[in-house]
């Protein structure tokens, strides 16, 4: 479904979820690099941020896409992961954060 908005125009997703996840076993940036780019491999995944000094990532998904938060998680596993917080935003919401409009 798209939802039109007037400042943004048309949205090709309402709501998305976005997961924040520890990874406890993240030991170089590269391993962080490379975790960022398989997300972003991910059909369902829309924008991925790795912090390596907090060993957290946050994915940004379209909850309505198969595979979803279990896709994800498998790309991770089998490192140690604590699901810090998932939540249901706004997707107009992501796009103002991301560019300045």
């Amino acid at each position: 479904m798209i939802a039109e908005d007037r400042t943004y125009g048309a949205m090709p997703f309402e709501k998305v979820k976005r997961v924040k996840i520890r990874v406890k076993d993240l030991e170089s940036t590269e391993d962080a690099t490379y975790l960022q780019y398989r997300l972003m491999l991910l059909k369902t995944v829309l924008r991925v941020y790795v912090n390596f000094s907090n060993k957290e990532v946050t994915v940004i998904y379209d909850p309505h896409t198969q595979g979803g938060k279990p896709e994800i998680l498998n790309i991770i596993r089998p490192a140690m992961v604590e699901i810090l917080s998932e939540e249901e935003e706004e997707y107009k919401d992501v796009v103002a954060k991301s560019y300045n409009i």
